[in-house]
C-alpha cells in the first residue's frame, strides 16, 4: 500500500481494524509513517468505524463494544489525529440496532451492512430501501437516524460486487489471471485489459453496474474490491490497479455511456450521496425509507440459518464477559480511588449459616464447610469481616437443613453435624422459600415446578426441563460451528429418578440435582438485598460425550404472551420483540441472548437473565428456551474448517424473575387503544437492573458470580483437628 498509493493521486484505500493495523505500524519508521499520514490526509486512505476489531454485534454486551470503539479511536488520535465517519461491517454474522446506536453517538454519519438474510435483501433490493435511515425502536422523532448502506448480494467478495451475476463479476477480479492459484468458479476466467479487448470488457462490467445501479434510490453506485487475506501482494496491486484504471479511462471517454467510474474511500461515496441530494452528511435525503429493528436471524441460503454460533463455546463466553466486568470493575475503582474507605470490624456478631461441602454425591465432609453470612456494603466501598472459632453454640450461626431424594448410597449411621432427612415420599413437591417467594420443585426430577409470589400469594408456573437436539442425519448440510440445523423439534432427557440434593437455611437455601450432562443448582437467597426476588440457577454442563448433540434448558410457563410474542435483548442495551412463526423451520426462531429474555402478558412477566451469551427462543406459547452447549463432529462449510470438539465443563449461569405487571403501567404501553404487544418497544423492569450479574468475582460453582451490596457471602472453611 506505501509503495502503490503514492505513485497515482487516483488510487484509494480503506483499512477498518487497528488491531492489525497497529500491528503494522509497529514496524514502520519515521518516513513510512509521514507517509501515511499524508495519504490519510490527501483522502487517498480512508480509516472506517476505528475499532479495534470488527466487533461481533448478536453476542457482545455493549460495555465491550465501546470498549474495543475507545481502544481504537484513542489508538487513531494519538498516533493519526483521525476520527473516523463511515462505519464498516462487512463480516458479522447479523446486525444489531444496538451498533448502529452506538457509531451514531461516537460521530459516525453513515455505515455499511453486509450479512443480512438473503430474503430480506431481496425484499429491500425490490422496494429499492437498501438505503434507509436505521432509527431505534424508541425514537419518536430523527435523533438517532443512522444513514446506512446494505450491500445487495451474497457475499462482500469481487464475484459479489459489482453487479448481480458473479460469474461476470468473478472476470474482473484480476488476482484470478490465468497461471493464478485463485481461480474463478465459474471455469471463465479473468482477462487481462489490453487495447484489443478493452471495449467488449468495459461494455460488459459497464452493464452490471447500471443493473446494480437499479436496486437504489441514486446514481452512485459503491463497487467494493477486496476479500479476505487480499492487497497483500506486489503483484495483485499491479494487477488489479492497472487493470482497473485501463477500464475506467475508456468509459470515461465513451460520450455516450453516460459514466463516471473512479476508485473511492467509503467516505467519498457518502458525500456523493449528499450532494446528488442536496442533504448536509448525516441528514435523510428526500423520500429514503426509516427502518427500525435488528437484522437476525441471518441466514446465506436455503434455510441455513447462523444460529449456531450464538451459542458455540460458552466457556469462553462466559469467560469473556467475566474479564469484561472485572475490566469495568477496575474502571470504576480507578476512577473513585480517592473516595473509597476500608471499614474496620466492629466487633458485632452478624447472623450466618453452616452449610455442608459434599466430599462426593453422598458423602459429606467433616472437616470442611461452607459459612454463608449477610455482608453490608458501603457504595463503592469495602469491610472487613473476621470469622472465629468458638467453642460453643452461637445463636447467630445456625446449620443448613439437609434433604436427600432418591437417595443411593448415603449412609444414615455417619456421624455429622448436620441432620439428613431422607422424605419417605418421592411424590410431594417440595419447596425451597425466603420473604418474598417459594419455589416449588418435583422430587422425581428436581426441577423447578412453580413459584409463588407471597405478595399476593399468585403462583406463577415455571416448569424446567433439559432437551437435546440432533442435526441433520440424511443430509450432507449438518449444525456445525455457525449452523444450527436440527433433525426437529428437541427431545427431552431420559434418565431414572435422579439424586437430589436440598438445603434449607436462614440466608440460603438451593437445590442442586444430578443429570445426565448436567448438574443444576437453584439457591434462593433471604437477605435484606434485592437479591431474593430471583432465582439464582447455575447449569454445570459436560456434553464432551455426546455425538451431534446440543443441549437446551426450556422453561414452561402459564404465561399467555400474544401472538407468541417474545422479547430478548440486543447487546444488553436494549429490548427486540420476537415472534415464533410455525410456517418457518425452527432455526429461523433463534435469536441471541446476550443479557436476558423473557415472555409476558398484561399480567405476569418471566425472565431469563443469563450471565453469558447463548442463543435463545420460545417454541410455543408461554415458553422460554436456552441453548446451553453444543458438540457437533463437523464443519459446516463456513470457513472454521472444524467441528466443536472441544467443549469444557462450563458453568452456565441464569437468574429467573417473576414479576407481576401494574395494571395502570401496561395501559400506558398501549398503542392506539390495543394490546401492549402492538409495538415493538419493551424495557427491562429496574428490578432487573438490581438483580442482574455482573460476574466478576468466583463463585462456588467453578465460575464467576457478583455479588451484589448487601448480599449473601459464602466462604468455604476447614474445621481444625
Amino acid at each position: 500500500m506505501l509503495k502503490q498509493l503514492p505513485l497515482d493521486k487516483r488510487r484509494r484505500f480503506i483499512y477498518a481494524e487497528i488491531s492489525y493495523f497497529s500491528v503494522w505500524w509497529e514496524k514502520l519508521d519515521e518516513t513510512q509513517r509521514a507517509t501515511v499520514r499524508r495519504l490519510i490526509e490527501d483522502g487517498q486512505l480512508e480509516i472506517v468505524t476505528g475499532g479495534w476489531v470488527m466487533t461481533d454485534e448478536a453476542n457482545s454486551h455493549y460495555y465491550a463494544i465501546i470498549d474495543q470503539l475507545i481502544e481504537g479511536h484513542q489508538w487513531l488520535e494519538l498516533q493519526l489525529g483521525v476520527k473516523p465517519t463511515s462505519g464498516w461491517s462487512i463480516d458479522p454474522f447479523g446486525h444489531s440496532s444496538t451498533m448502529a446506536y452506538i457509531l451514531k453517538r461516537v460521530g459516525l454519519t453513515n455505515m455499511l451492512l453486509q450479512r443480512v438474510h438473503y430474503s430480506v435483501k431481496k425484499h429491500f433490493a425490490r422496494e429499492k430501501q437498501l438505503e434507509f435511515m436505521w432509527r431505534q425502536n424508541w425514537d419518536h422523532n430523527s435523533s438517532t437516524d443512522m444513514f446506512t448502506h446494505m450491500m445487495p448480494f451474497y457475499s462482500y467478495d469481487v464475484p459479489h460486487t459489482c453487479g448481480p451475476d458473479p460469474k461476470i463479476c468473478c472476470q474482473f477480479d484480476f488476482k484470478r489471471l490465468p497461471l493464478s492459484k485463485v481461480r474463478c468458479p465459474w471455469r471463465i476466467p479473468a482477462q487481462a485489459i489490453t487495447d484489443t479487448n478493452v471495449h467488449e470488457r468495459s461494455h460488459l462490467l459497464l452493464d452490471q453496474y447500471r443493473k446494480k445501479s437499479l436496486l437504489y434510490r441514486s446514481n452512485v453506485v459503491l463497487v467494493p474490491l477486496g476479500d479476505d487475506f487480499r492487497w497483500d501482494t506486489t503483484k495483485e496491486w499491479d494487477d488489479q490497479i492497472t487493470n482497473y484504471q485501463k477500464l475506467f479511462d475508456y468509459m470515461n471517454k465513451q460520450a455516450g455511456w453516460n459514466v463516471e467510474a473512479k476508485f473511492g474511500t467509503l467516505k467519498e461515496y457518502f458525500d456523493a450521496i449528499w450532494e446528488r441530494n442536496d442533504v448536509l452528511p448525516g441528514q435523510r435525503p428526500p423520500g429514503f425509507p426509516v427502518i427500525s429493528g435488528d437484522f437476525f436471524t441471518y441466514a446465506d441460503k436455503d434455510d441455513h440459518y447462523w444460529a449456531g454460533y450464538f451459542t458455540t463455546r460458552p466457556f469462553y463466553k462466559n469467560m469473556d464477559r467475566v474479564l469484561e466486568a472485572a475490566l469495568r470493575q477496575l474502571y470504576t475503582c480507578f476512577m473513585f480511588s480517592q473516595v473509597i474507605v476500608q471499614d474496620m470490624f466492629t466487633g458485632k456478631q452478624v447472623e450466618a449459616q453452616v452449610n455442608p461441602v459434599w466430599e462426593d454425591w453422598e458423602t459429606i465432609s467433616d472437616t470442611r464447610f461452607e459459612l454463608v453470612f449477610v455482608a453490608r456494603l458501603p457504595a463503592i466501598g469495602l469491610r472487613t469481616y473476621n470469622v472465629t472459632a468458638v467453642s460453643k453454640v452461637v445463636a447467630t450461626t445456625r446449620l443448613g437443613k439437609v434433604a436427600l431424594f432418591n437417595s443411593r448410597s448415603f449412609n444414615k449411621q455417619t456421624k455429622s453435624v448436620f441432620s439428613v432427612v431422607i422424605p419417605p415420599s418421592p411424590e410431594l413437591l417440595f419447596s425451597i422459600e425466603n420473604a418474598y417467594m417459594r419455589a416449588l420443585f418435583s422430587p422425581r426430577s428436581g426441577l423447578l415446578q412453580s413459584v409463588t409470589l407471597k405478595e399476593d400469594d399468585t403462583r406463577v408456573k415455571t416448569e424446567l426441563e433439559f432437551l437435546k437436539y440432533g442435526t441433520r442425519e440424511k443430509s450432507k448440510d449438518k449444525s456445525g460451528a455457525y449452523l444450527f440445523l436440527p433433525d426437529g423439534e428437541a427431545k427431552p432427557l431420559v434418565y431414572a429418578a435422579p439424586l437430589v440434593r436440598v438445603v434449607r437455611g436462614n440466608i440460603v437455601s438451593e437445590v442442586h440435582v444430578f443429570l445426565p450432562h448436567v448438574e443444576q443448582v437453584v439457591r434462593l437467597t433471604n437477605s435484606p438485598g434485592v437479591d431474593i426476588v430471583s432465582l439464582d440457577i447455575v447449569n454445570l454442563v459436560d456434553i464432551k460425550l455426546e455425538k451431534n448433540k446440543e443441549l437446551v434448558m426450556r422453561v414452561y410457563t402459564d404465561v399467555t404472551n400474544h401472538n407468541r410474542e417474545f422479547y430478548t435483548d440486543l447487546n444488553g442495551f436494549q429490548m427486540q420483540k420476537r415472534r415464533t412463526r410455525p410456517s418457518m423451520p425452527l432455526q429461523a426462531d433463534v435469536y441471541p441472548m446476550s443479557t436476558m429474555a423473557y415472555v409476558e402478558s398484561e399480567s405476569t412477566r418471566v425472565s431469563i437473565l443469563t450471565g453469558q451469551a447463548l442463543g435463545c427462543t420460545s417454541r410455543d406459547t408461554g415458553q422460554l428456551e436456552v441453548i446451553q452447549d453444543r458438540r457437533l463432529m463437523q464443519d459446516d462449510q463456513r470457513g472454521l474448517m472444524q467441528g466443536l470438539l472441544d467443549n469444557k465443563r462450563t458453568a452456565n449461569k441464569f437468574r429467573l424473575l417473576v414479576e407481576r405487571r401494574q395494571r395502570d403501567r401496561v395501559d400506558k404501553l398501549k398503542v392506539g387503544g390495543g394490546s401492549s404487544s402492538n409495538t415493538s418497544v419493551s424495557f427491562p423492569s429496574l428490578l432487573r437492573s438490581l438483580v442482574q450479574r455482573d460476574d466478576a468475582a468466583s463463585d462456588r460453582h467453578g465460575n464467576a458470580e457478583r455479588r451484589s451490596p448487601r448480599h449473601a457471602a459464602a466462604q468455604r472453611i476447614r474445621r481444625p483437628r
